[in-house]
């Protein structure tokens, strides 16, 4: 069995989720997102992370029965990771998830496509969060650079762009003494670019911190009047 494990990252992935469409027209006619409607309704869209949690049901086994049941042999079924090779324990987990992977599948061997998509050039070789795993062969790591391709997607772009300015944002408000987490910031910088990021009005993916610092200038003080003024809700 093949399959391919897009493996980040984080920033482009995530917090909003990307199309399943955007994923198999950037890897390939023959690439098809693995969905899990059997496992709950919004599986589809919240990618593949809780298939990690190999011990706490039978979900893997499910999966690859799935998989060998829907999939034609040329077809390339995708699993989506946002964060598999964050840290040294994320790859440790990854690992994991692939040796169970090879012994729920018994005799047939497991070939793996790993992907990454990048913006603007890695930052980092994540080749070597790539651990081996016996029974298993890697195919060589395919690095999708987003430098073109972002525009035809919004959402990468809010993903991206929200990132950036997050901690920008946890600054701002904390000039007023409040306190706010990246995450939070983060969410909130989502909804704002949500609001005007369109495929008229998008980001030049090449943006500097000076372009970017004119757009929170513009934006953060509207941002903060909302959030504090914004009506408790009724208990």
């Amino acid at each position: 069995m093949e399959v391919c494990l897009v493996l980040g990252r984080r920033n482009v992935l995530l917090p909003k989720h990307l199309d399943t469409q955007f994923f198999e027209n950037l890897l390939g006619p023959n690439h098809r997102v693995f969905l899990m409607p059997w496992y709950s309704r919004n599986a589809g869209r919240y990618y593949h992370e809780r298939l990690l949690s190999v011990d706490e049901d039978r979900r893997l086994e499910t999966s690859i029965f799935a998989i060998e049941v829907d999939y034609q042999p040329e077809e390339i079924p995708v699993m989506i990771f946002p964060s598999a090779l964050d840290s040294a324990d994320d790859a440790l987990n990854l690992q994991q998830f692939l040796s169970t992977f090879v012994e729920k599948l018994g005799n047939a061997p497991l070939v793996v496509e790993p992907a990454i998509l990048d913006v603007l050039g890695a930052e980092e070789d994540v080749k070597a969060r790539l651990l081996p795993v016996k029974g298993m062969q890697y195919k060589p790591l395919r690095r999708i650079e987003l430098k073109d391709v972002a525009r035809l997607d919004r959402r990468c772009q809010i993903n991206m762009f929200s990132e950036k300015l997050a901690d920008d944002l946890v600054d701002y408000v904390g000039q007023f003494g409040l306190a706010l987490s990246h995450k939070k910031a983060q969410d909130f910088i989502v909804k704002k670019l949500d609001g005007f990021v369109t495929e008229d009005l998008h980001f030049d993916l090449a943006a500097d911190d000076g372009q970017l610092k004119r757009l929170s200038d513009l934006i953060f003080p509207d941002m903060l009047q909302a959030l504090v003024n914004k009506p408790k809700r009724k208990r």
